[in-house]
């Protein structure tokens, strides 16, 4: 996503939150979005639990809503 070669990432699994908060805060500073697919913020707090269950959804700020009803209208 970053580099130009991915518009969206999705991961529809179990997904440890260190595994995510690095390439979150980079995905942030570059005007994408990163939510669970609730379409939730991730909570990284220390009471959080560690894993993120609900799956995560990454897409450019810009085409993140159509995408996320677009998976919602899906299912």
């Amino acid at each position: 996503m970053v580099a130009g070669n991915v518009t969206t990432y999705l991961h529809t699994s179990y997904i440890k939150k260190w595994d995510i908060c690095a390439p979150n805060a980079v995905i942030l500073s570059v005007g994408g979005t990163m939510t669970t697919l609730k379409g939730k913020q991730v909570d990284y707090g220390s009471l959080s639990p560690k894993t993120e269950k609900e799956g995560i959804l990454v897409a450019w700020q810009s085409d993140y809503d159509e995408l996320f009803d677009k998976l919602h209208s899906a299912f």
